[in-house]
C-alpha cells in the first residue's frame, strides 16, 4: 500500500505523535508498504531523505518561532543562550502572533504542507493518505487534498478534540470558536469512516 502521513510533528521532535507516527511509519515500511512523510523542516536534516524505509519531506516552518527564532518543537534550549533577537521574537510571536494564528500556530506550513502533499500523491499515485492532530494544521492539508482527489482514503487521527479545547485553547477561542468547531466538523464528516 502507498501511504501519504501528514503531520508537522515527526522524529526527532519529542512528544507523543512524532514518536508514535515515527515507530508505525518505520513498521509499516519494514512490513513492505511505501510509506512518504511530510512534515516541517527540521535545521539538522535533509529536506528530502529516507530514514529505516520511510521516506520523508520537510517543508516550510511549523511555527512563527521555529522559522524565524530557529527553534524547532520538542528541541530543549538554554534560555540563557538566546540572543536578543531570539528574544524580541519570541515576544512577538507570545504577544501578538498567538492572538491572530489560525487554526494553530501551525498556520504558517499549511502552503508549504499542501504543495508537498499535492505533489506526492500525485507522483507515487499514493491510496491513503493520514493526518496526525494536533496541531490542526494537518488536518486541513488532508481536507484541501480529499477535496481535490475525493477518491483519496483519509484517516484524520486527532489524539485530542480540537475544538474543545477551552483550558488550553489552540487559537484566540474569542474570535475562532465557531471557526473551530466548523472546520473540526467537517473534518469530522469528510474523512475515511468505515
Amino acid at each position: 500500500m502507498k501511504i501519504l502521513i501528514i503531520s508537522p510533528y515527526y522524529y526527532p521532535n519529542i512528544n507523543p505523535r512524532p514518536y508514535r507516527w515515527t515507530k508505525i511509519a518505520e513498521l509499516w515500511a519494514k512490513d513492505g508498504h511505501e510509506v512518504t512523510i511530510v512534515t516541517e523542516k527540521q535545521t539538522q536534516h535533509k529536506n528530502e531523505e529516507v530514514l529505516n524505509g520511510v521516506r520523508i519531506q520537510r517543508t516550510g516552518f511549523a511555527a512563527f518561532k521555529s522559522m524565524l527564532a530557529n527553534e524547532n518543537r520538542g528541541v530543549v534550549r538554554d534560555r540563557k543562550q538566546n540572543s536578543w533577537i531570539q528574544k524580541i521574537l519570541r515576544w512577538v510571536n507570545n504577544g501578538i502572533w498567538k492572538k491572530l494564528y489560525f487554526p494553530d500556530d501551525s498556520c504558517i506550513w499549511y502552503f508549504s504542507a499542501v504543495k508537498a502533499a499535492e505533489k506526492i500523491a500525485i507522483e507515487q499515485n499514493i491510496e491513503v493518505i493520514i493526518s496526525s492532530s494536533l496541531p490542526f494544521t494537518a488536518h486541513l492539508v488532508a481536507l484541501r487534498l480529499k477535496e481535490k482527489y475525493p477518491a483519496l482514503k483519509w484517516i484524520a487521527d486527532s489524539g485530542d478534540p480540537f475544538s474543545l479545547q477551552i483550558e488550553a485553547p489552540l487559537n484566540n477561542h474569542f474570535f475562532y470558536a465557531g471557526l473551530n468547531r466548523y472546520f473540526e466538523k467537517k473534518v469530522l464528516a469528510t474523512a475515511y469512516h468505515t
